[in-house]
């Protein structure tokens, strides 16, 4: 019995590494640590893509009138800075980001967007997120854009990252459009990764997919992982029972 009980926990080791992957508010605190304080109070944008719930890798942009170009970025992943560069070109410009207004960490803005798409009955697989400030002094704004496989961004929401506060969003359903995530290897240098994680259920909304389908969404992902897990389990228990 324990043998098959670590053999299941070593099986489902991939998928709970789905969980480790770094929120905005532990990146911003790594980039902190490791440029200093001054720095972090130049922050000018934190962006990641193809988030499942949350990105692999999140991207830090600050101002800095002694680098080239203006500005410094960081790449941010599971607690290290992986790369930092001085881009040449201009990228993300705006007011510095008021840290003191940042109540809404980036797991928050994916609850509530996520809620909303529950409510209309949307399913997607991956969310892009970016935080900046309008202006000086005003709160932080969370835009986050969601994506359905191969059918394009399907929805769109500004939450404030003060108060929670939904302040404007824009749902579709999915259409046929370019996949913008054509580059994402070269973004992000990991790949593709699995759906999030949350509590659909699709068993009355439509139904599950099947074996090499695509998923219809998170609460899919996590049902089909649980059948490939039970029938594993299965396998095991036969072998080791001589069935």
């Amino acid at each position: 019995m324990r043998t098959i009980a670590l053999a299941l926990a070593f099986a489902a080791l991939p998928y709970l590494a789905l969980a480790e992957n770094d929120t905005a508010y532990k990146a911003l605190r790594i980039f902190g640590k490791k440029l200093g304080d001054a720095q972090l109070n130049r922050v000018v944008e934190v962006r990641g893509r193809a988030g499942a719930p949350q990105p692999q890798v999140w991207k830090i942009t600050a101002s800095d009138s002694s680098a080239r170009g203006g500005l410094v970025e960081a790449d941010i992943q599971r607690g290290k800075i992986i790369s930092q560069r001085a881009p040449t070109s201009r990228g993300a410009t705006g007011a510095p980001l008021d840290l003191n207004q940042l109540n809404l960490d980036s797991d928050g803005a994916f609850t509530v967007a996520n809620q909303e798409m529950e409510k209309s009955n949307v399913p997607f697989d991956r969310i892009d997120f970016v935080l900046r400030s309008s202006s000086e002094g005003r709160a932080p704004v969370w835009r986050l854009e969601l994506f359905d496989g191969p059918h394009g961004k399907i929805a769109t929401f500004d939450i404030s990252a003060d108060t929670g506060t939904l302040l404007d969003k824009s749902i579709g359903q999915p259409r046929n459009a370019p996949d913008p995530y054509a580059d994402d290897r070269a973004y992000v240098g990991r790949g593709d990764q699995p759906p999030p994680s949350d509590n659909r259920d699709y068993a009355t909304s439509g139904g599950y997919s099947r074996s090499g389908e695509k998923f219809r969404g998170v609460g899919d992902f996590f049902h089909r992982l649980g059948k490939r897990m039970e029938r594993r389990g299965t396998e095991l228990k036969r072998f080791f029972g001589g069935d």
